[in-house]
């Protein structure tokens, strides 16, 4: 399906997957999307900031108006691309968990990531600790981190939480989904109770129906400009690379 392993995968609302590789390159990658009615991929122009070195691009997420966001391992590198104007934006280059007093436990060498998140219609952002499965809330505006983590009950002590997703059930009620060791639990964000939805193994949970906002009536989203991959070629690691990178976006600070 991907020509790269990635772990960096999100749902955008044309019902394609886009992703970016987990390959530490420490260089500028361009995001692949792949439509699943066709099954073909391609190469977009939306092209990522080298992840820096040391860590990956391991968790992707989309919003409520369609806009994606990429996160590094070490959570030091949000980026949103914008569809609709074919942008991309850094947000941060430094982990704002970085200023609370609980970062020590979490950021020692050798601890668990915590760049794998979720968001919400509220200019939030919810990250998972892999070790124990606590959440972190992050206040997309502010860039401030809540000053405690969420801990979360009936999770077993055993580590490996590996992303989340938030979305709104049929009668509106928020549902955090949690890939947990060899489950998938459903969390009750008002009392903090997690219960195991079904056992299996999950790396990844990719979704966007969460609180997808309405376009204006007689809009519609441009299309997207993308780079058709020719025939296959194999780099240094034996995965696919484009056969040209086109032209840049607009790449900007905020």
């Amino acid at each position: 399906m991907l020509p790269f392993q990635s772990y960096a995968l999100a749902k955008g609302f044309d019902n394609c997957l886009y992703s970016v590789t987990k390959a530490p390159t420490n260089r500028p990658e361009l995001v692949y999307r792949y439509n699943p009615a066709t099954r073909q991929g391609e190469y977009t122009t939306w092209r990522l900031p080298a992840q820096g070195s040391e860590t990956v691009w391991i968790s992707a997420a989309t919003d409520e108006h369609g806009d994606l966001y990429f996160m590094t391992a070490d959570a030091n590198k949000l980026v949103k691309v914008s569809p609709a104007d074919n942008s991309v934006t850094i947000l941060w280059t430094k982990d704002p968990a970085r200023q609370t007093a609980y970062f020590p436990i979490i950021g020692f060498a050798g601890a668990g990531s915590h760049g794998n998140f979720c968001l919400d219609d509220a200019n939030t952002l919810y990250e998972v600790y892999s070790t124990d499965g606590s959440l972190l809330k992050v206040d997309l505006k502010t860039r401030q981190t809540a000053p405690e983590m969420i801990p979360l009950s009936g999770l077993p002590e055993r580590g490996g939480y590996s992303d989340l997703l938030l979305q709104l059930d049929k009668v509106g009620r928020r549902r955090l989904y949690l890939a947990g060791p060899k489950s998938l639990y459903r969390v009750n964000m008002e009392t903090g109770e997690a219960y195991r939805v079904r056992r299996g193994v999950y790396t990844d949970l990719a979704g966007c129906n969460l609180f997808r906002a309405v376009p204006p009536r007689g809009r519609r989203p441009p299309a997207h400009r993308l780079l058709p991959l020719r025939l296959p070629r194999h780099g240094r690691d034996g995965c696919w690379t484009p056969s040209r990178s086109g032209p840049c976006p607009r790449l900007s600070y905020v």
